[in-house]
């Protein structure tokens, strides 16, 4: 840990081969830690180094960004994106990575792997509200690669899904004018899911570029590839679904709202 005692703005680094210092993190948990408890005071981004391979379990980001004060998560250097090795937190629906109540909040060029039992993992990327009243808002993924058992009897993991903890009471608690862009899963089941609330549903999320299921095959299960529900205002932008290939009776569907 970097072990400030102020709010985080400004460059930093994720990298294992090097040292911990005032500007480097050797693991992605130990940024979330400094993050959720310090917060931002700036615009902020974590460059985590490509050709790493970080097993660990993360807390939940619960760190939140504005307007003027970023929080950006990316890929630094040439080379294969890192890659996150998890298989969440104990229990069940558990997932890699978990955005909760954050807004303006970026990550991108990342590569999640289960480290274990693929069929462990039931969400890569989730995005939720904390509470009825803060739902997370202006949240960006693009360049993110899942990967789980593509295993046809357990077509069950989604890759990103955004949902809620908690029914929300006013538009303050859905989470809205998120954007998901080229998003590759491999594991069988649902690349995006965005369930909103009925009452106050999400507004505003946009879906776009290229949905690659790298021959995701759901066996005999139904797959919506993108699935959208309650959401107020959604954009598919130019969308491309390809390469998912069912080998058994289920149907495919690319788009389901």
């Amino acid at each position: 840990y970097l072990t400030t005692a102020s709010a985080l703005q400004g460059t930093f680094t994720v990298d294992q081969n090097s040292p911990p210092s005032a500007t480097n993190f050797n693991f992605i948990g130990e940024a979330i830690v400094e993050l959720n408890a310090l917060g931002v005071s700036g615009p902020t981004t974590l460059n985590v180094q490509a050709d790493q391979i970080f097993t660990e379990i993360l807390p939940p980001i619960t760190a939140t960004g504005t307007p003027t004060s970023p929080i950006t998560f990316q890929k630094s250097g040439s080379g294969a994106d890192p890659v996150l090795k998890t298989n969440g937190l104990p229990g069940e629906e558990n997932a890699a990575l978990d955005i909760v109540g954050s807004d303006f909040f970026t990550i991108s060029n990342i590569t999640i792997r289960p480290a274990g039992d693929p069929t462990d993992l039931e969400f890569g990327i989730r995005v939720q509200n904390a509470s009825p009243t803060n739902g997370a808002q202006n949240v960006s993924l693009f360049n993110i690669t899942i990967w789980g058992a593509n295993d046809p009897v357990h077509p069950s993991l989604v890759g990103v899904q955004q949902s809620q903890q908690v029914p929300p009471t006013s538009s303050a608690g859905a989470n809205s004018n998120n954007s998901y862009q080229n998003i590759t899963t491999n594991h069988g089941g649902p690349a995006i899911k965005l369930v909103g609330d009925p009452t106050f549903p999400d507004a505003n999320n946009t879906i776009s570029g290229t949905v690659d299921g790298r021959n995701s095959n759901p066996g005999n299960s139904d797959l919506f590839v993108v699935r959208i529900l309650n959401q107020d205002g959604p954009s598919l932008g130019t969308l491309e679904v390809k390469n998912f290939a069912g080998t058994g009776t289920g149907a495919i569907t690319a788009v389901k709202i």
